[in-house]
Order: C-alpha cells, then sequence, then structure tokens
C-alpha cells in the first residue's frame, strides 16, 4: 500500500477528479490507499457476522470484497454532488447469504440487538425500481493505524434473492450493459423487473432449498422436489392470480430475449484453471482476473494473497485496474472467502454462474405453458 498519508480533503478531490479523468495516476493511488484503509474494518466486520452468522445456519455464505474502482468512480459519477469518496459507505462490503426470507430476519434482528449493524436499506419491504431485492446494513468499524472509524457494508438476503441479483450482473458484466443502474436494454430490464415479483414466490416456497445438485444420483430425487416446487407455486397462483400477468410476461420475455441459451454461452465462455479450485484458502483475500480473450471466450485467472500479504494484494489489485483502463484486461475483482468455491457461491457473477436462476425461470416457463394448455384453469 501506499506509504503516503492523504488528508480528508485530498481524498475528496481525488473523487472529484476521477469522476472525468478516469486514468489520472495520482488519483488512483489515493483511491487504492483509501480503499486499503478498510480492510482492518472490514475483517472485523467479517468475523463479527460470520460469528452470529453461523448461530443461525451453519451453512451461511459469507464473503467480503474491496470495491473496484470502476464501480467506485460510476457510483461518484451517477450520485454527482450527494456522495463524496471519502463519505462512500461500501468501498468495504460483507456478504451474507441465507435459505429463507425467515432465517435472513433472524439475522437482522440480532445483529439490531447488539446494535454494531444498522439498517441502511431494506430494498426487501421496498424494492428497487429494477426489481432488486436486498437488506443493506452498515457499521462503524475501527482502523488502528488511523484511528478512525470506517465504514462497512453488510448485505443480507436469501439464495432466490442472490440469484436474481447476480443474473443482473452477468448480463450486465457480458453485454457491458447498466441493467444494475436502470440505465441498460429496457426489454432486459422489464424482464429481470417482472421475475423479481415471481421470485418472491420462490423465497415462500418450502421445498426450493430440498434440491440437490444436479447428477444422475439425485436427478430421481429431485425430480419429485421439482414436482412438489410446481405444485405449491400453483396453489400460490391461484391466491394470487394478478400474478399470472407476470408469468405471462416472463416467460414471453424469456423467449424473446433467448434468456436461457445466453445464460449457457455465458456459462461456456469462461476457461478456468481447475486445480485451483481444489485449493482451500484461509484468512486471505483472492484477486480474480477476468480476460476477454476474444468476443467468444473469456479466461479466469486467481491469485491468492494471505492475510500478511495485504500490501501486495492491494498494489497488485490496482496495477491490473490500470491496466483494465488501458483494455489489457476485461473485470477484476478483490474478494475473499474461504476457497474458490465458497467464493463462486457468493460472486457467481464473475464465473458467469447462473445455474440457479435458470432453474427458476424455467419453472415459470413451465407455469405459463401449462396455463395455456388449460391445465391451471381448474384453479382460476
Amino acid at each position: 500500500m501506499n506509504k503516503k498519508i492523504y488528508s480528508g480533503n485530498k481524498i475528496k478531490k481525488a473523487g472529484k477528479k476521477l469522476i472525468n479523468t478516469q486514468n489520472d495516476e495520482e488519483s488512483l493511488e489515493i483511491l487504492s490507499y483509501w480503499r486499503a484503509l478498510h480492510s482492518e474494518p472490514l475483517d472485523k466486520a467479517f468475523k463479527y457476522v460470520e460469528k452470529y452468522g453461523i448461530e443461525i445456519d451453519k451453512n451461511i455464505l459469507l464473503a467480503k470484497r474491496l470495491k473496484r474502482t470502476e464501480s467506485i468512480v460510476n457510483k461518484l459519477g451517477r450520485l454527482k454532488g450527494e456522495i463524496q469518496l471519502s463519505t462512500m459507505n461500501d468501498i468495504a462490503g460483507c456478504r451474507a447469504i441465507l435459505p429463507t426470507q425467515k432465517k435472513v430476519n433472524k439475522l437482522i434482528n440480532e445483529l439490531n440487538k447488539k446494535k454494531v449493524f444498522e439498517i441502511f436499506r431494506d430494498y426487501i419491504a421496498e424494492p428497487r425500481e429494477s426489481g432488486y431485492r436486498s437488506i443493506h446494513m452498515i457499521g462503524n468499524f475501527e482502523e488502528k493505524s488511523n484511528k478512525k472509524n470506517m465504514k462497512v457494508e453488510l448485505q443480507i438476503r436469501t439464495h432466490t434473492q442472490h440469484s436474481w441479483a447476480t443474473a443482473v450482473e452477468i448480463v450486465d458484466l457480458f453485454t457491458k450493459d447498466s441493467i444494475k443502474t436502470n440505465e441498460g436494454s429496457r426489454e432486459w430490464s422489464n424482464f429481470f423487473i417482472h421475475v423479481s415479483k415471481l421470485f418472491v414466490l420462490f423465497d415462500d416456497n418450502p421445498y426450493i432449498n430440498s434440491l440437490k445438485k444436479d447428477n444422475k444420483k439425485n436427478e430421481n430425487s429431485n425430480n419429485l422436489i421439482y414436482s412438489k416446487i410446481y405444485r405449491y407455486l400453483v396453489e400460490q397462483l391461484r391466491q394470487n392470480p394478478k400474478l399470472i400477468k407476470d408469468v405471462k410476461i416472463v416467460s414471453k420475455l424469456t423467449s424473446k430475449l433467448e434468456v436461457l441459451k445466453k445464460f449457457n454461452l455465458f456459462t461456456s465462455s469462461i476457461k478456468f484453471t481447475h486445480e485451483q479450485k481444489d485449493i482451500v484458502f484461509k484468512d486471505g483475500y483472492i484477486l480474480i482476473i477476468i480476460d476477454n480473450i476474444d468476443n467468444k471466450v473469456f479466461n479466469i485467472e486467481t491469485n491468492f494473497f494471505d492475510k500478511n500479504s495485504f500490501e501486495q494484494a492491494t498494489e497488485k489489485y490496482l496495477q491490473v485496474e490500470k491496466d483494465i483502463l488501458l483494455n489489457k484486461h476485461f473485470v477484476t475483482a478483490l474478494v475473499s472467502s474461504n476457497s474458490i468455491n465458497e467464493i463462486e457461491k457468493a460472486y457467481p457473477n464473475y464465473f458467469a454462474d447462473s445455474t440457479s436462476f435458470i432453474k427458476y425461470t424455467s419453472l415459470v416457463q413451465a407455469l405459463d405453458t401449462h396455463f395455456n394448455k388449460g391445465i391451471l384453469n381448474k384453479w382460476f
């Protein structure tokens, strides 16, 4: 990390300059310095959430990351005048993903009791216009060397909500669209808005988390579970007939946009070093670098840095981000979990993994097909 210490005013000015000049060398160094100061508070926040999260669900999916330069600068530009680099509250972020809304609520209540995190935005009770659903909490954690409290954002969501958010990011990542910020393709945006409404039904579905990883051994078991999921969805539609319109819109746009085909193409375009996936990482960060080999193939490279090598990690992270500005790389991210496999679950957008999203969307299409054939008519 840069050994220089920058004042708050210097940090603000760097953020403002990067909005218009993204490759300004000094401003990028200052941003990297400020971002790196969030590492220690982020570690503290992560351990805190882990402590209480595991008590609620031992299989809770947890991960942490330092926000990408591109995302920081884009947010500063989008909210120009509203936020500063020095006051941005999501430079450091934790993610907690649980199987049900009930468990999400339980973790939120537990954290509220401790008064370390406070709800910043409840996007489940009031989803974003895009359809995004999640709880955002903000906590203050000390950075000892600077003797300052730094803000850390915590996102808590269900597996279904996570699959939706991941799918949006995959489309944005691989098409260079901006659906996440309501600036992308209108048809894709409409698709995700209506999918979000229907995915609430999956959160309430008692059978959805019983699905096992697809293989021949689990095929018969999963078929039975899918049948139960499907019957439950039919009952939910009977109770909420207005949602049938959303089923029809999603089904129509799924076909028109070739959603399932495109997601499969995104996944098949990724080339990954499988040997690295079997390595278990402890107490460190993984730098993900995605290279666009050509328009159809993307290569993922991963570099692990242990907890004592964070300075090297941030230096490498910044260098790769500078290279991105020169079009040498496609995208990079500095994230952490206990293994590559867990990172794939927490940040599947970087691995183009839309498995869950495809399963849910296929079920919606099946509902529409059966309804059109009159199989559901008896319910209405």
